[in-house]
């Protein structure tokens, strides 16, 4: 099936296409899922690690302390890198990706559960990695997520963790070599178990901020950062979320230029919305829950189908799938149907663009099954155009992505919409017999072809049209 996208159009009067809501289009490439070999994985992240261009993955495995290294080929698969699987630290749990040490290589942190500290692994820049000169470091107990950034604004860069045992947030601060200091005021009390930490720029003052997913106080914690490495709680924290939460990701999704919040909730089985204010406070969006499948972990935001609003994917572990969810840009959002079918207990999601099309793909790490599963986006909105008499209107058809349907006014059956090759040759006409003219494109290959949309020999509307595989 091939997706339409408008390229250019001779700019008239505007008309403005209504788009239905579509279904999502996700496929898994050739030689997906990747197989791990044990189940239990936790923790999956994505970064060029061998400096190709292309998007490459790390997965933990808590069961038998192994980190996977997927090299990418730009093409939605993937092969294991050099050394990989690699046995480190006892209970591999999660891992962030990053520069510790000022090479431009990147490197990896990962939290330990079973053994309460962090490892330290340091990029070679092939996708293989060695342990730091300090290769550990202690944490409370059960550190269960792990993010980098740059809080003290040195221009090297920390991590902030938290700790389910202790119920802590512990700060470490670069020192630009791979080693690490733990910042003042660290650790900071946070909500009982708390299961997931997300950095962001929550208020106006351009230092990082981070906020805690509490699984059992089904809160989350706001902290914001003074520039030097120390925090202080966010006016209004903790704020109420829904049930058990696992998961908390960040993004500005009601397009007002601040970030807000996702949050998966396992217990009440769906996500709430939480939209940003300039002071670093958060307050219920219209619409604060969203239903889920069973056991909602983890959200991902990214425009999925291509009309520049964010939209949300979560991963549903009970009911092994990953539901989709088409955002208006405002901080609201439609499900999207079907759900995406997948493997059993899918759980960690990350998003990127794996083959390179600029279209962001998903990433999910399986609990009981040995496997990550890779879904390339083949989602498109379809087509909003512009033509030049408003008695025509292009429109998409949601279910199938090489059709559209030209609607027309008062042209007394006398118009064509014609399609042309890159060489100006015709390849495709069709008479305008209705009100309504359905066109299917399927069989015309890939390219950018020029239309135009004749009546009684005056050309009426004009433009080009990108087929994409």
């Amino acid at each position: 099936m091939k997706a339409i996208k408008p390229i250019t159009a001779f700019m008239f009067a505007l008309i403005t296409c209504s788009v239905s809501a579509q279904a999502p289009l996700f496929l898994q490439p050739i030689g997906t899922p990747l197989a791990t070999g044990t189940p239990t994985l936790r923790g999956i992240s994505s970064a060029d690690l061998n400096a190709d261009g292309k998007k490459d993955l790390v997965v933990g495995c808590a069961y038998d302390n192994s980190l996977s290294i997927y090299l990418g080929s730009g093409n939605g698969q993937f092969s294991n890198a050099p050394g990989s699987p690699m046995v480190i630290g006892n209970g591999t749990i999660a891992n962030t990706i990053s520069d510790f040490n000022g090479d431009l290589i990147p490197d990896l942190a990962i939290a330990n559960y079973y053994g309460g500290y962090i490892s330290i692994l340091l990029g070679a820049g092939n996708g293989s990695f060695t342990s730091a000169s300090t290769s550990t470091i202690a944490t409370g107990s059960y550190p269960y997520s792990i993010e980098s950034a740059d809080f003290n604004n040195d221009g090297k860069k920390d991590f902030v963790t938290v700790s389910a045992g202790a119920n802590q947030a512990y700060v470490f601060l670069g020192n630009g070599n791979g080693t690490f200091t733990q910042a003042v005021g660290s650790p900071l009390s946070t909500g009982a178990m708390p299961y997931h930490v997300c950095t962001g720029f929550f208020n106006t003052d351009a230092f990082i901020d981070f906020t805690v997913a509490n699984f059992t106080d089904s809160n989350l914690n706001i902290f914001l950062g003074n520039g030097s490495g120390g925090f202080s709680a966010g006016p209004g924290s903790p704020y109420t979320v829904g049930t058990a939460p696992r998961t908390v990701v960040t993004k500005d999704i009601n397009s007002d230029g601040r970030p807000d919040l996702v949050v998966a909730n396992s217990g009440s089985n769906n996500v709430s919305i939480l939209l940003g204010q300039a002071n670093g406070s958060f307050t219920n969006a219209p619409v604060p829950t969203f239903t889920t499948g069973a056991y909602a972990f983890q959200a991902a935001i990214a425009d999925f189908n291509g009309d520049s609003k964010q939209d949300l994917a979560v991963s549903n572990a009970l009911s092994s799938d990953i539901a989709l969810f088409w955002g208006d840009g405002n901080g609201n959002f439609t499900a999207a149907t079907p759900t995406l079918a997948v493997s059993t207990n899918p759980q960690n999601m990350i998003t990127d663009d794996f083959n390179n099309d600029g279209k962001p793909d998903l990433a999910i790490a399986h609990f009981t099954f040995d496997k990550v599963t890779i879904l390339i986006n083949r989602t498109s909105v379809g087509i909003q155009e512009s033509v030049k008499d408003n008695r025509i209107l292009i429109f998409p058809i949601p279910s199938h992505n090489n059709q559209v349907t030209i609607k027309t006014a008062d042209l007394e059956d006398d118009a064509y919409f014609i399609l042309y090759d890159a060489m100006g040759q015709e390849v495709h006409k069709t008479l305008l017999t209705s009100e309504e003219t359905l066109i299917d494109f399927g069989s015309i290959s890939k390219g950018i072809y020029p239309y135009t949309i004749f009546h009684k020999g005056v050309v009426i509307g004009s433009g080009k049209l990108l087929f994409a595989e």
